[in-house]
């Protein structure tokens, strides 16, 4: 799942969501191996990690004031099939983009 903003735009995140539906009997799917990550015109950059704490239903991450994250684009990527969840929330604003900063 990928959430790109118009050019000359990041979005700022106050809070990413990912509600996982259907958690097995182990978490291998997701622990470690899931990843929110941000794109920054040319590298992506790992934000979030799921880790051992995964469960089924929502799971958050609250960013703090001093460091939000504010990408061109945003991705959950996985390398085992982690990827197989129910909804995404991306809570932030969106604003014009500093040509010399991507986060």
């Amino acid at each position: 799942m990928r959430l790109t903003f118009p050019d000359g735009q990041v979005g700022v995140l106050d809070s990413a969501k990912i509600h996982i539906s259907a958690l097995q009997s182990n978490k291998l799917p997701f622990d470690g191996n899931t990843v929110l990550q941000g794109f920054d015109g040319v590298n992506l950059v790992d934000i979030w990690r799921l880790d051992n704490s995964v469960h089924e239903g929502w799971n958050a991450k609250n960013f703090p004031n001093d460091n939000k994250p504010a990408y061109s684009a945003y991705q959950w990527s996985s390398v085992s099939g982690g990827c197989r969840f129910g909804e995404v929330v991306f809570t932030g604003i969106v604003v014009k983009s500093d040509a010399g900063s991507s986060t």
